[in-house]
């Protein structure tokens, strides 16, 4: 069973872990262990991108409510002109 944010699904999961470790289960034959990660793969990091130039701060007074790019500044920006297209 999937531990959901309803039905407090998320208590059981945590009494079971207190349990488990209560009763010394952790890394022993029968009892729980952690799953080993998969070999060869390196760590994962950001991509390399081009810096642009311009910070969030240099653009407060254009962008009020939100950084450029995002939807919501694509819905407010089609809002105020009323030309719903390309969305």
């Amino acid at each position: 069973r999937h531990v959901s944010w309803y039905g407090n699904d998320f208590q059981r999961q945590r009494a079971l872990a207190c349990l488990t470790g209560l009763l010394g289960a952790i890394g022993v034959k029968g009892g729980f262990v952690p799953p080993k990660g998969p070999k060869g793969l390196a760590k994962a990091g950001w991509a390399k991108g081009e810096h642009h130039g311009e910070s969030l701060r240099d653009m407060k007074d254009v962008y009020h409510y939100s950084p450029p790019g995002t939807p919501t500044d694509l819905i407010r920006d089609t809002a105020i002109t009323g030309k719903p297209y390309p969305i």
